[in-house]
């Protein structure tokens, strides 16, 4: 199975990316993620088989002995850059540091069972995934226009060990674990 660790974002944040989603698809064939879909990924973990989802359920449980903390949801980018996009995503102002450490935790308690850390993390939240540029100083410009707009804040109160089922229609995702923050 097909798994990553991420930080579920409110209804109430996602929502705020659906005018976004719109101006950013004019731009070329770019596809929005489905809002119920939209999260921070804190480890992108990829295929795992029974046993070692076993122990890894078991090797993430000290994250339940962090401090529940909040997170603010501000500014937009692209990867790896605005004049090449891949990635569109709005960014984390507040709770960065946090979400950092929590990414840093993760890859200590997985590298034990074989796991390798992630040389770069930058925390975010993806909404959208460019296939072809139309118009790229069109979208230069809404990342300008959004670069430092807050879409809300919210309490970290949870991480999520998900399933990723690919489909032609798009990812399913299942919750198959949920740790609650102290």
């Amino acid at each position: 199975m097909r798994i990553f660790i991420a930080i579920p974002a409110p209804t109430e944040i996602r929502t705020k990316f659906q005018p976004i989603q719109t101006l950013i698809s004019e731009c070329g064939k770019i596809k929005p993620v489905e809002q119920e879909n939209i999260h921070l990924t804190l480890k992108f973990i990829g295929e795992v088989d029974e046993r070692k989802l076993k122990q890894l359920t078991k090797n993430l449980s000290p994250i339940e002995n962090e401090q529940a903390f909040k997170i603010t949801v501000s500014g937009l980018g692209a990867f790896p850059k605005p004049s090449h996009p891949k990635i569109i995503w709005a960014g984390v102002k507040e709770g960065a540091t946090q979400i950092n450490c929590l990414h840093d935790l993760t890859d200590e308690n997985l590298e034990s069972i074989g796991f390798k850390p992630e040389k770069r993390f930058h925390p975010h939240y993806t909404i959208g995934r460019v296939k072809f540029m139309d118009n790229k100083r069109k979208l230069a410009n809404i990342i300008s226009d959004y670069e430092n707009t807050e879409f809300g804040e919210y309490t970290c109160e949870k991480i999520q060990l998900i399933e990723s089922k690919l489909t032609p229609k798009g990812p399913i995702y299942t919750v198959l674990k949920e740790y609650t923050l102290s």
